[in-house]
């Protein structure tokens, strides 16, 4: 005996409210920020309040006084020249900002707890000297920065 043809499957089928050819994205909740443009870190509420007490009562950094936390931060966040360069090509996130070097990972400090991001955040443009060749290259990147990231700077230098 032969075998039989498989049945052809029919596409699924597409919700009520939705047509074939979007793509549905899910919902995140809304970013909270400060007037200045900054993240605003604080949890009220939600799932995360509570690792983020344990976090901040059982993590040896966060345990020192805030004079020797500055200290790390000034070691760890600065001493860098940043070089700003326009890249040939706009990627879609617009960014300009291009660091040289060995150096370009030591912003993901911020990324490690909300209090670290709190207390460092506009540290690496306090602490470090920004360096561009054009200065309308220079010009474009401290008008797409925050306004707290902008009056942090302390250093520029044209080469």
């Amino acid at each position: 005996m032969a075998p039989r043809k498989p049945k052809a499957k029919s596409p699924p089928a597409a919700p009520k409210n939705q047509s074939r050819n979007r793509v549905t994205r899910g919902k995140y909740p809304k970013v909270r920020r400060h007037k200045n443009g900054l993240l605003d870190v604080t949890r009220k509420t939600g799932k995360y309040l509570q690792i983020a007490k344990r976090n901040q009562q059982e993590s040896p950094l966060l345990q020192l006084p805030p004079e020797i936390r500055n200290r790390i931060y000034e070691y760890v966040l600065g001493g860098r020249t940043v070089h700003i360069t326009k890249k040939p090509y706009r990627p879609a996130e617009g960014k300009l900002l291009s660091v040289s070097g060995n150096e370009k990972h030591f912003l993901s400090f911020l990324a490690v707890s909300r209090r670290l991001y709190a207390e460092t955040a506009v540290l690496p443009y306090k602490l470090n000297t920004f360096s561009a060749h054009d200065p309308g290259v220079l010009r474009e990147w401290l008008a797409n920065l925050l306004p707290a990231r902008r009056d942090a700077v302390a250093s520029i230098r044209l080469r």
